[in-house]
């Protein structure tokens, strides 16, 4: 195998576990949701964490672990040709073999592109991850102007917090060794949302909130085109902000209604302001500012409100959270290792190039007994 093949096979199996990944994150909320942990969002949150940690961390487990090469648990294909041979698919030998091949032969496709059809599939990909990076290149370049812009009113440790006249909606965001936090000029004349911007902005810090974020848009280019990416960005962002005010308000003791009313008026002035430039990628906002009333927006903003109102006060032990979290895990690392390649030396896959052989003698001499043999007169 090329080191063409090896990177675009490791690229195809990162895009399965992916979407194997969005997958269980689903499953595992549902789950949580059955045994009434519906509304602990922090769980939630440490548990979704377990699973993209895992996923993180697959191929150190699968190259390391002792305990999986003694496993040595069957892939995919094998599970296929064993049903095969057990007559379970019909399809002859030739076109299953043929079919199980379909990876192999696109692998090659892509590794070294030949036809013209392939080029320009190539092209195409490689202009969309171009114009990704730009969006993402774009992304830093405008945060960076903002924090430049932007006065420090105070420090502690790592955290800074500024206050900035371009922008509506407070967000957190960090270089390499410091979280800034970063509010709008005008809210500082209001010391009770102030309070409410810089405790739910900390607790983001608290969260490592910005980190995933920042992971998240840095694997954009990789991943843009893959749905299960775009799923698994939208519960995480949607868990971090639930789980953020549930423990913001846990820790604070404020009624949740103020809390909410407070939400909702930033929320007002931003879209009054939209001129302003909004925080962009690589931040964690206070809300999602809508570009209008009728955008996406405005509907996160209603389905927050709607948790906040509903959050109870539930709170899942440790044990309980490892619990759930390890099986989630697990069920990615078996996956991991059904995807992985074949052992083509198996019984099953001899058999498997036995019954082509005989089906290919069989062809021949079928063909040979389609012409006839010219008989001698006899003497």
């Amino acid at each position: 195998m090329t080191k063409a093949e090896f990177l675009v096979n490791a690229y195809i199996d990162a895009n399965i576990l992916l979407a194997f990944a969005a997958l269980v994150i689903v499953l595992g909320r549902g789950l949580m949701a059955g045994i009434g942990f519906g509304a602990a969002f922090r769980a939630q949150l440490t548990v979704v964490g377990g699973i993209l940690l895992t996923l993180v961390l697959i191929p150190v487990i699968s190259s390391g672990s002792d305990l999986l090469s003694r496993v040595a648990l069957p892939s995919a294909s094998d599970i296929m040709v064993a049903r095969f041979l057990n007559g379970d698919i019909a399809m002859s030998a030739t076109d299953f073999d043929s079919f199980l091949g379909l990876r192999t032969r696109f692998v090659e496709a892509v590794a070294a592109p030949r036809d013209a059809a392939t080029m320009v599939m190539l092209s195409v990909a490689a202009l969309a991850f171009m114009a990704v990076i730009w969006r993402v290149a774009a992304s830093i370049a405008r945060l960076r102007a903002t924090l430049n812009a932007a006065y420090t009113i105070r420090r502690h440790g790592r955290v800074a917090i500024l206050s900035s006249d371009s922008i509506t909606v407070p967000f957190t965001a960090r270089g390499p060794w410091t979280y800034y936090v970063v509010i709008p000029t005008g809210m500082f004349d209001d010391s009770f949302e102030t309070k409410i911007a810089i405790g739910h902005e900390l607790q983001h810090i608290r969260q490592h909130d910005v980190e995933w974020e920042i992971a998240l848009e840095l694997l954009a280019p990789l991943f843009f085109w893959n749905p299960a990416y775009w799923l698994i960005r939208r519960q995480l962002r949607t868990l971090r902000e639930y789980a953020c005010d549930q423990e913001f308000l846990a820790r604070s003791g404020l009624d949740r209604h103020a809390y909410g009313k407070c939400l909702i008026d930033v929320a007002q002035r931003a879209m009054a302001r939209r001129h302003l430039v909004p925080s962009g990628a690589f931040s964690v906002p206070l809300i999602d500012a809508p570009a209008s009333r009728w955008t996406a927006g405005s509907c996160k903003l209603g389905r927050r409100i709607h948790a906040l109102v509903r959050m109870a006060s539930c709170r899942p032990s440790r044990v309980c959270i490892v619990c759930l979290t390890l099986p989630l895990s697990l069920s990615l690392v078996v996956m991991a290792q059904s995807i992985s390649r074949p052992n083509l030396w198996s019984h099953d896959r001899i058999m498997l190039t036995t019954v082509i052989n005989l089906e290919r003698i069989h062809s021949l001499n079928a063909a040979l007994g389609s012409f006839s043999v010219p008989q001698t007169p006899d003497n």
